[in-house]
Order: structure tokens, then C-alpha cells, then sequence
């Protein structure tokens, strides 16, 4: 009698888990593996963000900017490959490192050089017929930093003819009793005519109040800008309007980055009063502040800063004299300087040769009456006149820290380096 032998598998059960247990393996030391890439990537990154917040605090100066990246790039461990690093930083070759400038040199991109990471675990997935794991990977990284700054530029226009130290703000009211505009005629501002983007009521009003809600920027081309500083006078409008020039539009959207500036003369009472002090019933004026539920004037803190000598010639005080504390003073705020000796008479566009700081220190009545002496404004306050310090940007210390109110960067002044990529 034939008798049937059930085949067996005692054998095939062993072969089988050996299997598995090279590929379970295989794929754990993957995970070691691109674990070890993913942490090299994260030191890329790293290297790549300092380096471009470090390296970004020197801008518009590219040749400076680039020797603090090589110097950043090494101290984080991913120094420049062989060879004269000033040359291969921005040769094109981004597999040696590279930094890339734009948006007229206030932008940085650094490339640390990328770095070949092996898979030394992985290996074992050789074992498995097919396709083979890779031998390594390629780590590379980017970091893009842009220079702005902070948006406290108030409304009103400094022209090119104007010294630094103390100057005025002058409404067109005869009889004005001021030391520093000592005639109706007197004082180098005037306002500058820009809209808003949160509003179309009592438009220069708030700007005095609160700061411009988009910025401006300094007009760079040449010839223009040589003649402007020169003392002639640069208009923007129609044919004769000079190459690149930008004019703030007539409607919102109001962008930043205009470099010509709508100026306008006849500032009246109501506009500065309402913008200084009482812009609404709630006192949030520019140079007052609820205390314990009272309308107050904001201190003047000029003498924290400047020295009364040094507020007589601030050209000749050393660069950054004064702390960055003042950038939150409510009596501090920016000017655009404009490229005429005179704005009138009506509205006239100038290009932009400069911003310079300023700091209000004194608001006059018609009667000549200094309001800021007094702990709380008047029930009807009328300003017709404001003095203030004018002095180069200069002097203020930088910020090294992000700062939400933000704008495009004026090409002089504090810095605010921030990482946007």
C-alpha cells in the first residue's frame, strides 16, 4: 500500500525570519541614517540663520557683509571651501558657499556649502536583492535676511537748506510768538501729503498721531540725487519728473518703497492739535497718555539724550550716542528731508535725499504759551507751533531684534535685521 508524505517546512519558517530580520534591520538603520542627515541639516540651517542675521546688520555693505559671513560660516562649522573665501562667496558656485544680495543691497541669502552625508548603517540593505539603498545624501541650506526699519515716521517734511539742532514746526498764523520761528515765515517744515491705508478721514491728523502706515525710501539715482544734495531743487511731476522716482499714489493701496514725496504747505491748528494732543476724546494724541484715567503730557526726555550743547550741534556727536530706548519715546519720531529750499506754495512732489531723527520738545498757543509745562492740555488746546530737535539717525543705537511694526528700510538709521526665509 502507497503511503502519501506531507512535505515539510521546518526549514522554510528559519529562512524566512532571516530574512525579515535583515530587512527590519535594513530599515532601522535607514532611520539611523537619514536621522544623522536630518540632524546635519538642522546644524545648516542653524549656521545659515546666524550668519545671515550677523552678516545682515551690515547692510547696504556688501563687502563687509560677505567677510562677516565667511567669519560666521566658520565659527558654526561650515567654513568656506579652499581657496580665497572673498572670491568663492558669490562666484556662482553655490556648491563652495555662496551669498546672494537684492532689493538694492537691504536683502542677504547665505548657501553654507553643502555637505555630503554617508550612510553607514544603511548598507546592509545591499544584502537584499533589488533595488539598493542610497550611500548617502547631500545636505544643503538657506537663510534670507532683510534689513528694515521701524515705522515712526511722522508727517512732516524737513527741506534740504534746514540745520540740525533745533528747528519748528510752523502753521500759517500771524503773530506766533516762538523763539525758534521768531516771523510767520520762519521754520523749514511743512507735512507731507500721504494717505492711509486704514482710513480716509482726518488722514494727516492720524499720521501725526500714530506715523505713517507705509514708508518711504531714499532716492539713489545719479545725477539727480548729487544735484538735489547740492541744493537744487528736484520735482517729481510730469515730463520733468527724474528717472525712477516713485510717487505715493492718490488711492490706497499705499505700498512702501515711494522715494518722491507729496509735500504741502498751510499746516493749520486744528491738524496739529487734533494730531498731538487731542485726537479724539479718548487722548491718544502723539504727545499724551492716560495717567491714572488724566490726559497727560508725555515728559520730555530730550536731556536723557542729548546734552544742550550737543542739541546745538548733534553733527558733531559721536554715532551711536543715544540709546534705542528713544525709538519708543512718543516725542521721537523720523523726517524725510527733501531735495528744495522752500515747499510752496500747494502741493509739490520732491525727491527724498535723506530722513534725520527728531524729538518734540516744546508746542506753543498763538499767545506764545509753552502747553508742554503744563501736566494736562488745555480743555481747548490750539497749537499753532512745535519745536524739536533735529539730529542724524545716526546716533542712535541699532536694534538687533525683530519688531512687528516694520517697513521698508529707509537707507539710513537703525537697522532691524529680520529673517524672513
Amino acid at each position: 500500500m502507497l503511503t502519501t508524505r506531507e512535505p515539510r517546512d521546518d526549514g522554510a519558517v528559519a529562512v524566512l525570519v532571516a530574512i525579515l530580520a535583515v530587512v527590519l534591520f535594513g530599515i532601522a538603520a535607514l532611520v539611523v541614517d537619514l536621522g544623522m542627515a536630518m540632524e546635519t541639516r538642522r546644524d545648516a540651517q542653524k549656521a545659515a540663520d546666524l550668519t545671515a542675521l550677523a552678516s545682515g546688520q551690515d547692510l547696504p555693505d556688501t563687502t563687509v557683509a560677505k567677510q562677516t559671513a565667511i567669519t560666521y560660516l566658520a565659527d558654526n562649522g561650515w567654513p568656506m571651501a579652499a581657496g580665497n573665501p572673498m572670491t568663492a562667496i558669490d562666484d556662482g558656485n553655490y556648491s563652495n558657499g555662496e551669498v546672494d544680495f537684492s532689493a538694492g543691497n537691504t536683502k542677504i541669502t547665505v548657501y553654507p556649502p553643502p555637505r555630503d552625508v554617508g550612510f553607514v548603517f544603511s548598507g546592509v540593505l545591499s544584502l537584499i536583492p533589488g533595488p539598493k539603498a542610497p550611500n548617502g545624501t547631500s545636505v544643503s541650506a538657506k537663510a534670507t535676511v532683510e534689513i528694515r526699519s521701524l515705522k515712526n515716521l511722522l508727517p512732516f517734511v524737513l527741506t534740504s537748506n534746514a540745520p540740525l539742532g533745533t528747528n519748528c514746526i510752523k502753521t500759517n498764523q500771524p503773530g506766533i510768538k516762538d523763539s525758534q520761528c521768531p516771523d510767520p515765515t520762519s521754520g523749514n517744515f511743512g507735512y507731507a501729503d500721504v494717505g492711509r491705508n486704514d482710513r480716509n478721514t482726518k488722514v494727516l491728523e492720524w499720521n501725526i498721531a500714530k506715523g505713517l502706515d507705509h514708508l518711504p525710501t531714499r532716492y539713489l539715482h545719479e545725477p539727480e540725487r548729487s544735484q538735489g544734495l547740492a541744493g537744487t531743487t528736484i520735482q517729481c511731476s510730469g515730463n520733468n519728473s527724474p528717472p525712477t522716482a516713485v510717487v505715493d499714489p492718490n488711492n490706497s493701496p499705499y505700498p512702501d518703497g515711494f522715494n518722491c514725496l507729496p509735500t504741502n504747505t498751510g499746516m493749520k491748528p486744528p491738524q496739529l492739535t487734533d494730531g498731538l494732543v487731542s485726537l479724539t476724546t479718548s487722548c491718544d494724541g502723539r504727545i499724551v497718555k492716560l495717567v491714572s484715567g488724566v490726559c497727560t503730557f508725555v515728559p520730555n526726555n530730550i536731556g536723557t539724550y542729548l546734552t544742550t550743547t550737543q542739541q546745538q550741534n548733534p553733527d558733531s556727536v559721536a554715532s551711536n550716542a543715544i540709546p534705542s530706548t528713544i525709538l519708543s519715546d512718543p516725542r521721537f519720531g523720523v523726517l524725510p528731508v527733501v531735495a528744495t529750499t522752500r515747499l510752496g506754495p500747494g502741493r509739490k512732489d520732491f525727491i527724498i535725499l535723506d530722513f534725520v531723527g527728531a524729538y518734540i520738545t516744546n508746542v506753543y498757543d498763538k499767545q506764545g504759551q509753552d502747553l508742554t509745562i503744563l501736566t494736562t492740555p488745555p480743555t481747548t488746546p490750539s497749537i499753532v507751533a512745535v519745536d524739536a530737535v533735529v539730529f542724524p539717525l545716526r546716533l542712535i543705537q541699532s536694534v538687533g531684534t525683530n519688531n512687528a511694526d516694520t517697513g521698508t528700510f529707509l537707507g539710513t538709521g537703525p537697522k532691524i535685521p529680520v529673517l524672513i526665509e
